[in-house]
């Protein structure tokens, strides 16, 4: 029974895996000058920045958005995340169990 549970455990976990990674997420800074795509899995995909922004005294404040909007995407990936794991186990789990919180 275990290691039936295990091979549906790891079947489920690649196809969690394989879902997040087509779970795009686009996030610009408040000022719209700075896009940043990453998908469910904190994989980076693209990365956009105004060319109006590119000049040497917008150095820091470009860094600060970066932080800023990179930050946001990856929240946005762990709670794509978490939606999927709780999915894939109330999907393994008899009877439907709750586990709460368990995983975030």
């Amino acid at each position: 029974m275990l290691d039936g549970l295990m091979k549906q455990f790891e079947e489920t976990q690649k196809k969690m895996t394989e879902q997040l990674a087509a779970e795009i997420i686009e996030v610009q800074d408040s000022t719209k000058q700075i896009s940043i795509k990453v998908d469910g899995n904190n994989n980076l995909l693209d990365l956009s920045i105004d060319e109006k922004m590119l000049v040497a005294e917008n150095k820091e404040m470009i860094e600060d958005l970066l932080i800023d909007t990179f930050n946001q995407a990856m929240t946005l990936a762990k709670a794509k995340q978490n939606e999927a794991s709780q999915n894939s186990v109330s999907d393994i789990l008899p009877g439907g169990m709750n586990l709460g919180n368990l995983f975030g």
